[in-house]
């Protein structure tokens, strides 16, 4: 079978997610925001290509469907490291009101 565009879009799109994983993993800010950017680009053109009649061929539905699997379970990490991240910035630092001047003057 010929490549077809929307399983290369698929693949790259899993390839970002997992590489989101390792920079949400190394805290690495600017690489994920990057990578964001990126992924919602990849999507858009997803969504484009879609606007077309998906095959009906048995191997491009086993490959999309192995893409896709790919790309949940990536998600799925990058959701449980969030949470994480989250939670851990939360314990560490938690919400405490601002330090601030009352009517009075004095700091609260």
């Amino acid at each position: 079978m010929e490549s077809d565009p929307r399983l290369s879009v698929l693949s790259a799109l899993c390839e970002v997610a997992e590489d989101q994983v390792l920079a949400a993993r190394a805290l690495d800010h600017s690489r994920l925001r990057a990578l964001n950017v990126t992924y919602s680009d990849l999507v858009f053109e997803l969504n484009v290509l879609l606007q077309e009649p998906v095959p009906r061929n048995p191997d491009f539905q086993r490959r999309a469907q192995a893409l896709q699997s790919r790309l949940a379970t990536a998600h799925a990490r990058l959701q449980r490291i969030a949470g994480s991240m989250v939670s851990l910035f939360g314990k560490v630092m938690p919400m405490t009101p601002p330090t601030i001047y009352t009517r009075s003057g004095r700091l609260s």
